[in-house]
């Protein structure tokens, strides 16, 4: 019984020695086979095609290396770098970068949502103001409460932007609320704002 293709790069290959048909003479690519025992091994396979006047590949030639350990040392130094060694905790600066990037993502695809809490006049019962708060629902993380971004956003300047999608999208509801229900919508409108925004 021989090694087989791991499924999951079939389609990879297929693409990179697609290359030939469209003039690459030469291709480099990664990929695991699955030996006979079940041991999954990593590889980097090189080729090199021969082509004829016309541009017909007429032969191909290549070579497959071994790479398993190389990729588990590379493993081992990418988790080294992102956890503390001794209790294995994601480092505080790799996770506050991780999260700037995808706050930077949220922003840019507007996928902050906002959340509105109503404020009652005790006498009447009327809803006079509506205060909006802004949360962050990640993708992975579920949602994030802003005393979790807020100051990253203060931090990496960020702040500024998200003010605007608040304000924005605040404003765009509440004249929604205006146009359909008139003298009943609520007269004021809050919005927070940050230290970092008022300088």
């Amino acid at each position: 019984v021989q090694a087989r293709l791991h499924p999951d790069d079939i389609e990879e290959l297929r693409k990179a020695m697609a290359q030939f048909a469209k003039g690459v003479t030469s291709y480099e690519a990664e990929f695991r086979i699955i030996r006979p025992d079940g041991e999954i091994r990593w590889c980097v396979g090189t080729a090199a095609a021969t082509v004829d006047k016309g541009g017909r590949v007429v032969r191909v030639s290549g070579v497959t290396v071994d790479i398993t350990e190389r990729k588990a040392a590379q493993a081992r130094a990418e988790y080294l770098a992102r956890h503390d060694v001794l209790t294995g905790l994601i480092n505080r600066h790799d996770l506050e970068s991780r999260m700037e990037q995808a706050l930077r993502r949220a922003i840019e695809a507007r996928d902050l949502v906002l959340e509105y809490q109503p404020q009652v006049a005790l006498d009447s019962g009327e809803t006079t103001t509506v205060e909006a708060l802004v949360r962050w629902r990640h993708p992975e993380r579920g949602e994030i409460p802003p005393g979790q971004f807020i100051g990253l956003a203060e931090e990496c300047g960020l702040i500024d932007a998200i003010g605007d999608v608040v304000l924005q999208k605040a404003c765009a509801q509440f004249a929604l609320w205006q146009r359909h229900w008139g003298e009943r919508a609520p007269r004021l409108l809050a919005v927070n704002l940050s230290r970092a925004q008022l300088k």
